[in-house]
């Protein structure tokens, strides 16, 4: 009797054994995955490290910088590398931060309303910026290990989508859209933004609404309407 209950926990002891090490071996390998290493770029439909690993972009949305505030929200009431460290230890590994153009063009001074500096946010100055308060999140982003998409989201500052479906305005053309595009990813190394931290940039979501109804329903003419060529998206990525 006793020898068949040693042979039942060895072979449990063994099971457990096994479990462990499976378990062990499918962490290594989704911390491996996880990690993207360097400058990371596509090849065919992966995302791949410059150590050429496959990794998965686990993204989340903060907000702000493309409303009135020009700034992330929630630096109010949490400092910025807390709420950084708390993405972080959630489970993701990127990101994503809409802005708008007219926060790029008037790069305001963002004062004290929308920032609490009692005892938290600082190192960040009384008449800090916009873009500096930008600089400060995405360079801390590159510290613990996060990767950034910088979202180009809205003409004018406000909330949610344009309202008109396109990627430019009146008071914004489509000339300020690309300026800003480019001021808001600089080409020297003077600024985090430079930095491969940056993984990917998008040029304002594809038209919606009104946009796309303007541009699919022809006039009622009795005439078939003549073939439009595709064309890609506004919808932009740049993978480094």
């Amino acid at each position: 009797m006793s020898q068949g209950l040693d042979r039942v926990a060895a072979r449990r002891t063994h099971g457990t054994v096994l479990l462990m090490l499976l378990l062990g071996a499918l962490l290594f390998a989704a911390g491996a995955r996880a990690a993207g290493a360097g400058y990371w770029h596509t090849s065919g439909n992966r995302i791949l490290d410059s150590g050429n690993q496959q990794v998965r972009i686990a993204a989340i949305n903060w907000y702000g910088f493309e409303t009135t505030t020009f700034v992330a929200h929630g630096l109010w009431i949490n400092d910025y590398k807390a709420i950084l460290d708390l993405i972080k230890s959630s489970g993701f590994n990127t990101v994503r931060i809409p802005y708008s153009d007219q926060m790029v063009s008037q790069n305001p001074v963002l004062g004290t309303t929308n920032i609490n500096r009692n005892g938290i946010n600082t190192d960040i100055a009384a008449d800090a910026r916009a873009l500096d308060v930008l600089d400060k999140i995405v360079a801390y982003c590159g510290t613990i290990g996060l990767r950034v998409i910088l979202d180009n989201h809205r003409s004018n500052a406000g909330n949610s989508a344009q309202e008109n479906g396109l990627w430019f305005t009146g008071e914004f053309p489509e000339s300020t859209w690309l300026a800003n595009w480019r001021a808001s990813l600089p080409a020297t190394t003077a600024t985090p933004r430079s930095s491969a931290w940056i993984c990917a940039t998008s040029r304002m979501p594809a038209p919606a609404g009104a946009a796309i109804l303007r541009a699919a329903v022809p006039p009622m003419t009795g005439r078939r309407p003549p073939r439009v060529p595709a064309t890609r998206s506004s919808r932009s990525t740049r993978i480094s």
